[in-house]
């Protein structure tokens, strides 16, 4: 029986081990940039891509925080860089993705021109109008006919669910693509990760996929044989396709099978073993239960 997509399980991604908390290079490279823009006081990298920083510190001022208090709103708001910065590129991604499946939706007549046009505004309206650009020069070039679109797929024998963002034909070969967001500060594509290959090898795996989403209908996967598995990294400046190397399959699929495990064996942990309530100390029966207890003589009350 196939899922309820309210709850689809785990999602064909690498990251399924327990997070460890610590800070990734990515993240720590973020948080030294802010340091040093706010260091320096670059008024230019502080306008353009620190302003939350400025923010915080005007918020503190204007509730008239001293210096010490500004500057520890400069800290946290440098520290919240990082998560600030892949929200940003998570909403762009999106953006990105609902334009490339509007194209694919209005091939299949699903939508209106006007719907492409509509999500071609929105990345205008956020300065991105360049992400549309090239994806529609790769549409062309690539003679691009979409077959289906953001399709939710289920394999039974794993128990997990996964989202392939276009399945399409070129040049009379059925390819299964995912669209990356990848660009750096210039605009530049990045390279993608290996990782991409976890996830469209998902296709080849699927056994059914969701055709009514309200109703909760599944039906067979038809396209487990594709001729291609194609990751397709997106930038202001290019698309640039790569084709997922079929030599590697095998091993790449041994590899999610392996991290699924850990997930699963993560999750099935009895919390009950690791999470016990703490009982309050004597000291606590001071109080009637229900009330909120201050600090003495008023600290902490503030003016009021």
């Amino acid at each position: 029986m196939a899922p309820d997509l309210r709850d689809p399980g785990p999602a064909p991604e690498t990251g399924v081990s327990p997070d460890c908390g610590r800070l990734t290079r990515w993240q720590m490279t973020h948080v030294q940039d802010a340091t040093a823009a706010w260091i320096r006081q670059d008024s230019e990298a502080l306008l353009t891509r620190y302003p939350h920083i400025g923010r915080a510190v005007e918020a503190a001022k204007a509730k008239g925080r001293n210096r010490e208090a500004q500057a520890r709103a400069a800290r946290a708001a440098i520290s919240a860089t990082p998560d600030l910065v892949a929200r940003a590129a998570a909403e762009r991604g999106d953006r990105v993705h609902e334009f490339a499946e509007a194209i694919g939706k209005w091939q299949l007549g699903a939508v209106s021109a006007g719907a492409v046009d509509d999500k071609r505004d929105v990345l205008d309206a956020h300065g991105e109008g360049a992400f549309a650009d090239v994806l529609m020069d790769f549409w062309q070039r690539w003679d691009i006919q979409a077959v289906a679109n953001e399709v939710t797929v289920w394999n039974h024998g794993l128990q997990v669910a996964g989202t392939l963002d276009i399945v399409f034909r070129a040049a009379g070969r059925l390819y299964v693509g995912d669209f990356k967001t990848k660009d750096d500060r210039h605009g530049l594509t990045k390279p993608l990760s290996p990782s991409v290959g976890m996830q469209l090898l998902n296709a080849l795996h699927a056994d059914e996929h969701v055709t009514d989403t309200e109703r909760g209908v599944w039906e067979s996967w038809p396209y487990a044989r594709p001729d291609h598995l194609l990751a397709i990294a997106v930038s202001p400046s290019a698309v640039v396709p790569q084709l997922i190397n079929p030599d590697t399959y095998d091993r790449q699929w041994a590899t999610f099978t392996h991290l699924r495990g850990l997930w699963q064996s993560y999750r099935d942990g009895d919390s009950g073993s690791v999470l016990r309530p703490a009982q309050p100390p004597p000291s606590a029966a001071r109080w009637p239960d229900g009330e909120l207890v201050g600090l003495p003589d008023g600290v902490g009350a503030g003016s009021r």
